[in-house]
């Protein structure tokens, strides 16, 4: 993570060594693309630089565990390629895209630490995130403000299990043809 930071350090601001190099021999201004109106896409592109490999890896392993007899009748029967994708390949693949997006999800929060070594205590606006805030309201003292949040995310992150179980048994039972 570390590494990952001096790489976007080096590449982002004015005083990197790659492209500060280059900025001071066409003589253009640098630019912080942190300290920009698209930070946001700058947090977006660091976040799927660190989790497309484990999101990739979760799907291959699901598409490999599809049995081939499945595909190879549904082709026999004359099932279409989009056929086999909606009646096969994604109820099969569901609790691979759900552990996925999970893991995903959870891997979302180390955000916070990227732009914490980037940007400091206080980031940009627009990428001032629920961390950012959590973190600033322990060091502050206001513990009240840090317990609501708490509780409100608590309740949020419920919620979305409850509809990621929802959404699996969905799937199950499209896949074991029970109604």
């Amino acid at each position: 993570m570390l590494r990952l930071c001096q790489i976007w350090n080096s590449l982002n601001v004015s005083a990197g060594y790659m492209i500060g190099f280059f900025r001071k021999l066409f003589s253009v201004g640098g630019w912080d693309l942190l300290d920009s109106d698209y930070a946001m896409v700058a947090v977006l592109i660091i976040f799927v630089w660190r989790n497309i490999g484990y999101a990739l890896i979760i799907l291959s392993a699901g598409l490999n565990s599809i049995p081939k007899v499945y595909l190879e009748n549904a082709q026999m029967d004359g099932a279409n390629i989009m056929q086999r994708v909606k009646n096969i390949i994604i109820p099969m693949l569901t609790p691979s895209l759900i552990f996925a997006t999970i893991v995903t999800f959870i891997n979302s929060y180390d955000v916070f630490k990227d732009i914490y070594l980037l940007q400091g205590r206080y980031p940009n606006p627009s990428i001032y995130m629920i961390q950012n805030y959590m973190n600033n309201k322990v060091s502050s003292f206001k513990m009240i403000d840090l317990i609501v949040t708490s509780y409100l995310f608590t309740a949020f992150i419920g919620l979305l299990i409850l509809g990621f179980i929802l959404i699996d048994r969905l799937y199950f039972k499209k896949v074991r043809g029970i109604e």
